[in-house]
């Protein structure tokens, strides 16, 4: 299976981590219980990584599946903006680095 790798900070895969919180609260409906297949197991991916490797201040090096990828990003970009603008931007990198890589 076809795979890309992406590198994250600390402060990245908290944010995602936060973002990601939400998953088990998606609706039912055929969109979003696929959503939640896919993105659940993704999330403690992202859990299991950072608490693994929470001293460690370099970059996590994480693969991720094209479908994964292609939700993860998908999921990113209907999350709706907040105030503070380091989240919004961080969030707009990696969707930024997971369209490079599945291009």
């Amino acid at each position: 299976m076809n795979k890309i790798k992406i590198e994250l900070s600390n402060a990245q895969i908290d944010i995602l981590n936060q973002e990601l919180a939400i998953v088990g609260s998606l609706d039912i409906a055929r969109h979003s219980k696929v959503l939640k297949s896919i993105l659940e197991p993704l999330a403690y991916k992202f859990i299991k990584k950072r608490m693994n490797d929470h001293h460690d201040h370099k970059k996590f090096k994480i693969s991720l599946t094209l479908y994964e990828a292609h939700y993860l990003e998908e999921f990113l970009k209907g999350r709706p903006n907040t105030n503070d603008d380091f989240r919004n931007m961080t969030i707009s990198k990696i969707i930024f680095d997971i369209n490079q890589k599945l291009s």
